[in-house]
């Protein structure tokens, strides 16, 4: 051979490597099969009857929470909105010009820190989800169905990296993990809530998987999955998330009886992160709300007997009260972003009907197999005191014509409550 080929075969070799190389990164026939069995299956547990092609603009909000954490985040994308206009920022300074910088900073802290209902502080939750409602509602607009997305698009990240964890540490058992995680009722049920129930569940499972990743192979790097889904998880819902992670942490070095395993979890630019990613909202906050801190801390986390019911005053002046008791559970519009509750007076003028669907479990009534279209009678501000045989006294639903309800309906079990919805 001479010197002239030597060449020419040194790079037939090397179009062969790469080729070579090419194909072992690209996946089996095995993985893509897998891949597509859970995007499918994925794909119609998580949207059917939640996006408008698969039937989910037919069902309105439901429950007592939904509504209202629509309309907070409803109401703070409208702040957010109308503080950038005034500024003509976007939250992307437009260059560095101390000015162009002050005037998105005050593009972004408006109607991001303190949530609103009917123009008023709402401090019973962080505001996680509402910073995502915002974001889909300003991108696919403000609806019922958009609602949800924050808790199916949360819904969808877990069952992913569920997949992808298992397959690196379980292979064999991965796709079978993902879909029984998908599959379980809870989780098909609160991924179609306007809640914070999958903002929380969602990023703490995610960083649990972190904290075993880091504990099989013992690289911190994991401990970054901990720490920053953590501090998501705290924001969603407060204190829990990391009251809950301490606590399972300790019950499994307990039952393995390695101490030190606590000791080994502290990983300083890991507790950096949560801090970075924490304190600025609930600080923010706090120093807007000067009682944010009695509220949320010390009365709605740690009180042993937190109230079971609050007022609420609409723009129309009609104040409601909103119960968590199983009997009276919730009395919010189902419609409530597309309009407003409807008030009209009943024969005797002496209440006013709010239509509501009322559902007597906290599992999003989406799922619920039947449905009624109920609503609550309340006495008026300017009504002489009810009867007390009247269903404003007793917190008894009645069937409300269908003319304005989704066709679909709650089932409605209740007692009777002698005084208001205590």
């Amino acid at each position: 051979m001479n010197d002239s080929q030597q060449p020419a075969v040194s790079g037939v070799r090397n179009d062969h490597a790469a080729i070579l190389w090419f194909r072992q990164r690209l996946p089996n026939q095995a993985t893509v099969r897998e891949f597509v069995v859970l995007f499918a299956v994925t794909t119609f547990l998580l949207l059917f009857g939640l996006v408008p092609v698969f039937g989910g603009d037919q069902l309105g909000l439901v429950g007592a929470d939904e509504p209202r954490y629509a309309q907070i985040a409803r109401e703070m994308l409208t702040a957010h909105s109308d503080a950038c206009h005034a500024v003509n920022a976007k939250m992307v300074p437009k260059s560095l010009r101390i000015e162009d910088i002050r005037n998105s900073f005050h593009c972004i802290a408006a109607g991001t820190v303190t949530p609103i209902l009917y123009g008023k502080p709402w401090l019973e939750k962080p505001a996680l989800y509402y910073w995502r409602a915002m974001s889909f509602f300003k991108e696919f607009g403000v609806s019922d169905w958009t609602a949800r997305l924050p808790s199916s698009s949360a819904t969808l990240a877990l069952v992913v990296l569920v997949f992808l964890h298992m397959r690196r540490f379980r292979p064999g058992g991965h796709l079978g993990a993902a879909l029984i995680t998908v599959s379980c009722v809870a989780i098909v049920s609160f991924a179609r809530g306007a809640s914070t129930d999958m903002q929380l569940a969602a990023p703490f499972c995610i960083g649990m998987l972190g904290w075993y990743a880091w504990y099989e192979t013992g690289k911190k790097f994991w401990l970054f999955d901990l720490y920053f889904f953590g501090a998501a998880a705290t924001l969603a819902k407060g204190p829990v998330a990391p009251f809950l992670a301490l606590s399972i942490i300790l019950l499994f070095a307990g039952l393995r009886r390695e101490w030190s395993l606590l000791r080994r979890t502290i990983w300083w630019p890991g507790v950096t992160l949560y801090l970075i990613m924490v304190l600025p909202w609930y600080i923010a906050v706090q120093k807007r709300n000067p009682t944010f801190y009695r509220f949320f801390f010390l009365e709605h986390n740690l009180s042993a007997s937190p109230p079971i019911a609050t007022s609420i005053t609409s723009p129309s002046g009609t104040t409601s009260p909103s119960c968590s008791s199983a009997s009276c559970h919730g009395l919010s519009s189902p419609s409530a972003l597309s309009s407003t509750p409807s008030k009209s007076p009943s024969p005797s003028g002496r209440f006013v009907t709010i239509p509501a669907v009322t559902s007597v479990t906290r599992v999003p009534a989406t799922l619920s197999p039947s449905f009624w279209s109920s609503g609550l009678s309340f006495p008026s501000s300017s009504s002489p005191s009810p009867d007390p045989s009247s269903p404003a006294t007793s917190c008894l639903p009645f069937l409300l014509s269908p003319s304005s309800q989704p066709t679909t309906s709650i089932a409605f079990a209740a007692k009777a409550c002698q005084n208001g919805c205590s």
